[in-house]
């Protein structure tokens, strides 16, 4: 009896997130293993063998799998579709431009669509990486497990996603990356530049958004190799620097 109340005891105390880099505090260890099977640990999808970190990204991949209609955003020119809803209500937000929440850390002031955005780039403000890649010669640290898993598929060559456009024979190792290309064949440019004198149109917010740091000499995306402390306002800046510095293609 004596050892079950110590079990008790031990499960009842609050509890810390083992995952380095991580840190998050629970009122229980029964509720951190159960963040930790959520987020941290690695499941494989039975159907096609693809791994993800956490039950809940192999929840939401699995509806990849099943026979139903995709949900499709409805703003004009926008051709972003996904088979969870909560992903399309999400994808709306950006387009509103709706960011209530705000970092806080000194001298930052970004803001963000939802919680888990500002969570994510809270992380911007730490130099810690504790998800390092494990291929050959590759040096590349990442702050979350999400972008790690992403970057091994290039080294691996898998490019699965094709775009659709005649004449286009580019492929993406993910479905975002696919759709952000799609938006350079788009003629329509609805998202115009406000700085003084600029008024430059773009096809999507977020290459706006990319422009618009280059005004402010704001530059939020870092190179992910050690040792390299280079940063540019934009996604693409960052891309075309691993292409031509450090010979990976992403």
């Amino acid at each position: 009896m004596a050892k079950h109340r110590a079990q008790h005891d031990r499960y009842d105390r609050p509890a810390v997130c083992e995952v380095v880099g991580c840190d998050k505090e629970f009122s229980s260890r029964f509720a951190m293993e159960g963040h930790m099977r959520s987020m941290h640990i690695t499941c494989q999808c039975k159907l096609c063998d693809q791994e993800f970190v956490g039950k809940q990204a192999l929840t939401a991949h699995m509806r990849s799998h099943s026979v139903g209609a995709m949900f499709r955003c409805d703003h004009p020119g926008c051709d972003y579709e996904s088979y969870n809803s909560g992903n399309i209500a999400e994808h709306r937000l950006r387009h509103q431009n709706i960011r209530d929440f705000r970092c806080e850390y000194a001298d930052c002031g970004k803001t963000f669509i939802t919680a888990r955005h500002l969570q994510r780039h809270a992380l911007v403000h730490s130099d810690v990486r504790p998800f390092t890649c494990d291929w050959p010669g590759c040096e590349a640290a990442f702050k979350l497990m999400e972008p790690l898993r992403r970057h091994r598929l290039t080294h691996e060559g898998i490019r699965q996603f094709q775009c659709p456009h005649i004449a286009c024979d580019k492929s993406f190792v993910t479905r975002n990356g696919l759709w952000r290309h799609k938006m350079s064949h788009l003629k329509d440019k609805p998202y115009a530049c406000d700085w003084p004198e600029c008024g430059q149109r773009f096809a999507s917010n977020q290459t706006l958004k990319t422009h618009v740091n280059e005004h402010q000499g704001i530059r939020p995306y870092s190179c992910q190799y050690s040792g390299c402390d280079k940063s540019f306002s934009g996604k693409p800046g960052l891309r075309n620097h691993m292409n031509v510095v450090h010979k990976h293609n992403v």
